[in-house]
This record gives structure tokens, sequence and C-alpha cells, in this order.
């Protein structure tokens, strides 16, 4: 259980700049959303946030990507976990477990 930002959709009048979502996760798939905000990559690798929107003012905003920016969360979480449950499965075999 945490919380993580997912789904980047690129803000067309702002180049560099995109909107996200802030979620509650559980096992890296998103429960809730708890926000969602305009950012940009920062100095050194870091995300900069810039405004948080209302959930009517992103709705309206973003039309039919709304529902491209929930589905970029979702498959963000099911790739992680894939991911971890492949470097479990390879780690497991490296080290004799299923021999």
């Amino acid at each position: 259980m945490g919380v993580r930002l997912s789904g980047r959709v690129p803000v067309s009048e702002r180049p560099g700049y995109a909107i996200a979502m802030y979620w509650v996760v559980f096992l890296f798939i998103p429960i809730a959303p708890l926000g969602s905000y305009i950012i940009s990559n920062g100095d050194h690798g870091k995300i900069r946030f810039h405004y948080k929107l209302r959930n009517s003012s992103l709705k309206n905003y973003l039309g039919p990507n709304y529902v491209k920016l929930i589905f970029k969360a979702y498959l963000e979480g099911l790739v992680l976990i894939i991911i971890v449950f492949a470097l479990i499965l390879i780690l497991s075999f490296a080290f004799g477990r299923f021999r």
C-alpha cells in the first residue's frame, strides 16, 4: 500500500509539460486517484509540480484522453508487477530454489 504518480499525458500547449495523476496503490495497481497535476521534469531527474487540477476541469480539458490517462496508470502498474514477479522467478532459478 502506498502512493504513486502515474499515467502521464502530454499538454499540447506547453511542450515538456504533462498531466499526471497521484494514486493510492496496492501492489503497484492504482486503487483511487488523489489528485491530478501539471508536471515537468526538473533538475537531476526530479519531477516539478506546477499546478493541481480539479477533477471536473481535468475531464473537460482532456476529453477522451482522460480515459487514456487512467488506462496508462493501470498499464504501468501491471508492467511493474510483471517485472517484479519475473525478477523473483529468475532469482529463484539462479539460486536453486526450483531445481
